[in-house]
């Protein structure tokens, strides 16, 4: 065969061979760029997973019970008090409870931290918290924390009713009313300096 038969060959095939060439080309382009996007996406997955349990707070036992007792109006006054449990096997030092009050004019609120007396508890023992509002500027109190001194995040506590808040009592009137009703005719009282009768 002639050079210029296999030349005349060789363009013959030339077409066939490029497009099986481009094909394979596009099939590990394909290949290669879905590989990448699934360990793109599975890569971004178990980073979100990874930062939303760094967001979420541990979960650990309570350390403490926080007694709520209802509001107490005296006066002009309400009192928020309750009392706070050590429910722990260690030491809790210099506790302070943070409370969320919110104002009556307007959607605001403020933050306030509150002591308990004693602010250090061993095992089991109580201590006491109160704090005086005048009623007219606020609308309730929310815990948000309880706090110790001696470790730098808030404790993990739970939420107890406490005293509820008395009845108020209705003021009764001391001073009584007698109605003395007028006399009918032919009932009169005949017995009077105008009209003196003697008795037999």
């Amino acid at each position: 065969m002639s050079d210029f038969e296999n030349l005349a060959l060789d363009r013959k095939r030339s077409p066939v061979a490029l497009i099986l060439s481009l094909i394979a080309a596009l099939f590990i382009t394909t290949a290669l760029l879905s590989g990448y996007l699934y360990l793109r996406k599975r890569h971004q997955a178990e980073v979100r997973a990874t930062q939303q349990s760094q967001e979420r707070p541990a979960q650990s036992p309570p350390k403490a019970e926080v007694i709520e007792n209802e509001a107490l109006l005296k006066g002009s006054q309400a009192i928020i008090s309750g009392s706070v449990r050590n429910i722990s096997q260690e030491q809790l030092a210099d506790l302070s409870i943070e409370l969320e009050l919110r104002r009556r004019t307007g959607a605001g609120s403020e933050i306030h931290t509150v002591q308990v007396v004693p602010d250090d508890l061993a095992p089991g023992q109580q201590g006491d918290y109160s704090l005086g509002l005048d009623s007219h500027s606020y609308s309730g109190a929310k815990i948000l924390k309880l706090r110790s001194g001696s470790q730098s995040s808030s404790l993990a506590f739970r939420t107890l009713p406490g005293t509820p808040r008395p009845p108020e009592r209705i003021q009764q009137s001391n001073t009584i009313v007698i109605v003395k009703p007028s006399p009918r005719h032919g009932e009169e009282f005949i017995n009077t300096p105008d009209n003196p009768s003697h008795v037999p």
